[in-house]
C-alpha cells in the first residue's frame, strides 16, 4: 500500500530538484508593437489653396510602431501663374510638417490615419505693369490625412493618399493696377484637397 504512495513523493521531489528544466515551451503573444522608423517620399497634387493646382513633393521620416507612428519633414510645391489685376503672379510654398498617425497593418497592407500640422511660408513671383502688394506670406494649416501601403519586400512599399487642409493663414494678399488701386484680398479656400503617390522605404 506505501508503494504508490512513495512513487508519487518520489516524483514530486524530481520535479522541484534545482537544476531540473521545464522542457514544456511556452508560447508567446505576436508582436504586434513591433518597431520601426522609415524615409517616406510622395508627389503631392493640392487644389482649392490657389486658382491653379500646386504640385511638388513632401518628405519624411516616420518612427513608432505597427500601431502608431510620427511623421516629421517638409514640403516644396509650385503653382503655375495666374493674373491678378495688372500682374501675372506664380507662388512658390515651402513648409514643415508634424503629423501623428494610427494605422492597421495586414500582411503586405497597411491603412493609415494622420492628424498634423504645417508651418511655413510663400514666396510669391510678381510680373505685369502693376504694382505688387508683397513678396512673402506665411502658411499655417491643420490637416487629415489617409493612406494606403503596400510592401513588395520587407523594407520598400508604395503609396498611395489623400489629404485635407484647413489653413490657418494664407496668401492673403492682394494686387494693384498701373493706377495703384488694391484688387480684392486674395485668401485660401476653407478647405484644400490633395493626392499624394510615392514610396516608403522602412528599417526595423
Amino acid at each position: 500500500m506505501l508503494s504508490p504512495a512513495l512513487a508519487s513523493a518520489s516524483q514530486g521531489d524530481a520535479a522541484t530538484t534545482p537544476g531540473t528544466v521545464d522542457a514544456t515551451p511556452v508560447a508567446r503573444p505576436s508582436d504586434t508593437r513591433r518597431r520601426f522608423f522609415a524615409i517616406e517620399a510622395n508627389a503631392v497634387v493640392t487644389r482649392e489653396m490657389l486658382p491653379t493646382s500646386l504640385l511638388g513633393f513632401d518628405a519624411a521620416l516616420a518612427f513608432g510602431n505597427d500601431t502608431f507612428a510620427l511623421r516629421a519633414g517638409g514640403a516644396l510645391m509650385g503653382a503655375a501663374s495666374f493674373r491678378l489685376a495688372a500682374n501675372e503672379v506664380s507662388n512658390i510654398l515651402g513648409y514643415g510638417l508634424l503629423d501623428a498617425c494610427a494605422s492597421k497593418n495586414t500582411r503586405q497592407h497597411r491603412v493609415r490615419m494622420c492628424l498634423g500640422g504645417e508651418l511655413g511660408g510663400w514666396k510669391h513671383l510678381w510680373q505685369g505693369g502693376g504694382r505688387p502688394d508683397q513678396d512673402q506670406s506665411l502658411h499655417a494649416a491643420g490637416t487629415l490625412k489617409g493612406d494606403y501601403r503596400y510592401r513588395f519586400t520587407r523594407n520598400f512599399g508604395m503609396l498611395f493618399g489623400v489629404g485635407i487642409s484647413i489653413p490657418a493663414v494664407g496668401p492673403q494678399f492682394r494686387g494693384r493696377d498701373d493706377v495703384g488701386r488694391a484688387t480684392p484680398v486674395l485668401i485660401p479656400g476653407p478647405v484644400t484637397g490633395s493626392l499624394r503617390i510615392g514610396g516608403t522605404f522602412g528599417f526595423g
